[in-house]
């Protein structure tokens, strides 16, 4: 008889941490997390090899989507590596197709922020063009701003893994930093409007 098939062997044991995840044990979460995380990051690194920007982002994001599957469904029945892992694999297949189709970046979420009429006189400009303006202001910003302003308004990224990207000490830090990149750019368009 193998270990993992003993009375608390290793397969108890992981189905135990489930119990206890899925009734909030944060303990219980740390483990999963670590059971978790090396064939997760294996399985990504083969889709999306090792300098890709989004790499760890997938890995942590994946990670997280399980811990809540787990707690919103009230536990797991099955092999919970391969679905962690089938997980990551699908998140990397989306990522990638839609770098494919999407190239560039959506400015969408950002128009409406940049048109407030307290901020920005583009309520002048006619809609049709809003987008190409915005997306030139945004082109002219440094590597971190435009990172930042699409980390925050069009990926949904959360405030740490930004603030790990940019290399930033503090969660404040990157707060001031994007209130810097969107003066920035509410900048560059009223410029743009008054000439």
């Amino acid at each position: 008889m193998q270990a993992s098939e003993e009375p608390g062997g290793e397969d108890e044991r992981l189905a135990e941490q489930i119990r206890l995840c899925a009734a909030g044990n944060k303990a219980a979460e740390v483990f999963l997390y670590r059971k978790l995380e090396r064939p997760v990051r294996v399985s990504t690194v083969r889709f999306l090899r090792d300098e890709h920007p989004d790499r760890d982002d997938v890995i942590q994001e994946t990670l997280i989507a399980t811990l809540e599957y787990i707690r919103k469904k009230g536990g797991f029945e099955g092999d919970l590596v391969r679905f962690a892992v089938t997980i990551a694999r699908n998140r990397c297949r989306n990522l990638l197709s839609a770098r494919k189709r999407h190239p560039s970046i959506s400015i969408e979420p950002l128009a409406e922020w940049i048109a407030d009429q307290e901020r920005s006189p583009l309520d002048l400009v006619e809609e049709k063009d809003i987008r190409r303006i915005i997306q030139d202001a945004i082109d002219k910003l440094d590597r971190i701003c435009r990172f930042l302003l699409r980390a925050f308004y069009i990926e949904g990224r959360s405030i740490r893994a930004i603030q790990r990207k940019t290399g930033l000490k503090t969660v404040q830090g990157v707060y001031y930093r994007r209130s810097v990149c969107l003066d920035r750019v509410a900048g560059i368009l009223r410029e743009r409007l008054v000439r």
